[in-house]
């Protein structure tokens, strides 16, 4: 119990979540090379993804990461609860790149959306593919294996 304060006050602290820690499926459970995730449901039946990294990461490789995972993304929470983060510095790497061209439509931000530095992350989950989270592991066949047997959906979840 101790723990779960601990780690929802981090999370308070990291990305302004006010979200209760309701189950723990999956403590720091190893999804890459320096990444351990923590997957857990909160209060209000959300299931949510946390993933930190001794090394850095861009929100690219959270989203692989969540995909290896066997799950799929609702919503990439930013970092103390700033809205504009990720397109704030999708618009200053585009910018940099294309210096003097505009920005015409959202979608020319898309991929520079994918390089912005997402470490620690927080992810909104709304499925879990096959009813199986995986963890990552360096001697099974396709380098990763089932740790958790869990049925989401989204719809399964009391709204936000």
């Amino acid at each position: 119990m101790a723990d779960e304060a601990k780690f929802e006050r981090m999370l308070l602290t990291q990305f302004n979540y006010r979200g209760q820690v309701e189950k723990i499926l999956l403590a720091n459970a190893y999804v890459g090379s320096m990444a351990s995730a923590t997957v857990f449901i909160d209060a209000k039946g959300n299931l949510m993804t946390f993933i930190a990294s001794k090394t850095r990461l861009k929100l690219t490789e959270v989203q692989k990461i969540i995909n290896r995972m066997g799950m799929k993304a609702k919503l990439y929470l930013p970092p103390m609860g700033d809205t504009t983060y990720f397109n704030a510095i999708a618009r200053e790497k585009f910018e940099t790149t294309f210096p003097g061209k505009r920005i015409t439509h959202p979608d020319d931000l898309a991929y520079y959306r994918t390089l912005v530095p997402y470490n620690p992350a927080l992810v909104v989950i709304s499925e879990v593919k096959g009813g199986v989270i995986n963890v990552f592991d360096s001697e099974a066949a396709n380098g990763w294996r089932p740790a958790v047997n869990v049925n989401f959906k989204a719809e399964d979840a009391a709204s936000s």
